[in-house]
């Protein structure tokens, strides 16, 4: 199998938005749904069935209340107005009664004054108070529940993100930016990749690969003598030297940097390749807005990949690392229309904190990040190129497409878009081999 991947620095500020062709589909692959994963998950199943159980015990004491005074408690505005209750309250009681999903339920259920006053309101009603006093019970006892397996409800809310079935980690991703800028003094407007894949003339069962990589907008945000700013590696059983996209003046075969669409003012580039290794450092230079920079690099490699199925290589993989603080990612794919079986492409988000991503498939979906990346395809891509925070975006793709000899009209376009991207993280794009060679 094959297996291409990008590890780059990033952070980032200001938010990155596409604006996408309307052509644009819905996602070409979806994940199987995570709220049955999480209820086999022995992980969590100990808190869901003590959770469902409190929570079960507080919709019955609802439910009985509401028969005791004649009202129903799924129209919440006439519950608000017969109980003299706020209205914002006596929704959240109807969406618990709603929800199908104990981790859907949990955000709705009030605090202990939330409770005390909607008790109050069936007390001025003349509710029975042992029915009154079944629902304190069966709220103290979801707030056990909350207190045996989080500590407290804050800790839980933190961690729901990350337990309910829509749940994308986006509050955790967004205070994790924050605090990582912070901590590791750097951040990017955007970080973005840009893979072309094309048939090799001589051989169209064999791919070439073109890659962009690039930061906009990189800001120091204290003082700092050499930035790490780009790390990337070949893996892979077929044989392919990489060379600049670009050529650059004659002897400068190792400098992959795109001079063109690179702008650092007060500071300097500087870049090793070593037995396949490329390294990208940032010198020195001021802290804030006035020293921003702009990294762009373009590489080929020919030969990269097979397109076609040969056993053992059954899947085609490009891997994308955000190894430091980024608010925006934007990961473009651009296959020729030539190669099959993109239909099957799907992404994932895996976390990397011992390591770069594993190969074995168990060691993969042991460190898969629950989140929705699901890439969306394409057709007409040009409005696509405008990135607001990549001023020169559709200028260097299409730099890039004439550096291959190849025109926009022969690409299909998969883009995965993410906002605050976690880190260390690796973004894993992978679709199935054709047994059907491209057809030039």
């Amino acid at each position: 199998m094959k297996r291409m991947g990008t590890r780059s620095s990033d952070g980032s500020r200001k938010r990155l938005h596409a604006r996408a062709s309307t052509r644009a589909t819905a996602p070409v692959a979806r994940p199987t749904p995570r709220a049955q994963a999480l209820g086999s998950g022995d992980g969590i199943a100990p808190f869901r069935a003590e959770c469902q159980a409190a929570l079960r015990s507080l919709c019955k004491a609802v439910r009985t209340l509401a028969a005791d005074v004649d009202i129903d408690p799924l129209k919440p505005q006439d519950v608000a107005r017969r109980l003299k209750l706020n209205k914002n309250l006596t929704w959240k009681f109807a969406r618990i009664l709603l929800a199908e999903d104990c981790m859907d339920a949990i955000p709705m259920v009030p605090g202990p004054e939330g409770i005390d006053i909607f008790a109050r309101g069936f007390e001025r009603m003349k509710a029975p108070a042992g029915h009154i006093d079944a629902l304190r019970d069966a709220a103290k006892e979801f707030d056990d529940v909350v207190e045996r397996h989080f500590g407290t409800r804050a800790e839980l809310e933190f961690a729901l993100d990350g337990l309910r079935a829509d749940g994308n980690l986006e509050q955790p991703r967004r205070m994790a930016f924050r605090g990582a800028s912070g901590v590791f003094g750097v951040q990017a407007a955007a970080r973005v990749v840009a893979h072309f894949v094309v048939p090799t003339a001589e051989d169209p069962t064999l791919g070439d690969l073109a890659l962009i990589a690039g930061l906009s907008g990189l800001r120091r945000l204290r003082p700092m003598p050499k930035l790490p700013v780009f790390r990337a590696v070949r893996n892979g059983s077929l044989d392919s030297v990489r060379r600049p996209l670009i050529a650059g003046a004659e002897g400068d075969e190792d400098n992959f940097l795109l001079a063109k669409y690179t702008s650092v003012p007060h500071g300097e580039v500087t870049s090793t390749s070593k037995d396949g290794r490329l390294s990208v450092e940032l010198g020195g230079g001021p802290v804030g807005r006035i020293g921003d920079a702009d990294l762009f690099f373009g590489t080929l490699a020919p030969k990269a990949f097979n397109l076609v199925r040969r056993p053992p290589d059954l899947v085609n993989e490009l891997v994308t690392s955000v190894s430091i603080p980024c608010e925006s990612l934007v990961c473009d794919l651009f296959v020729h229309r030539s190669i099959h079986g993109l239909d099957s492409i799907r992404a994932s988000m895996h976390a990397t904190l011992s390591g770069p991503l594993p190969l074995e498939e168990e060691l993969r979906e042991a460190v898969k990040l629950p989140m929705q990346c699901d890439p969306v395809a394409i057709d007409d891509f040009e409005s696509a190129l405008q990135l607001p925070r990549v001023a020169k975006y559709g200028d260097l793709v299409r730099d890039a497409m004439t550096a291959l000899g190849r025109e926009a009209r022969e690409f299909r376009l998969f883009r995965v878009m993410l906002e605050y991207p976690p880190m260390p993280s690796a973004l894993l794009l992978r679709w199935d081999l054709s047994e059907i060679p491209p057809s030039l």
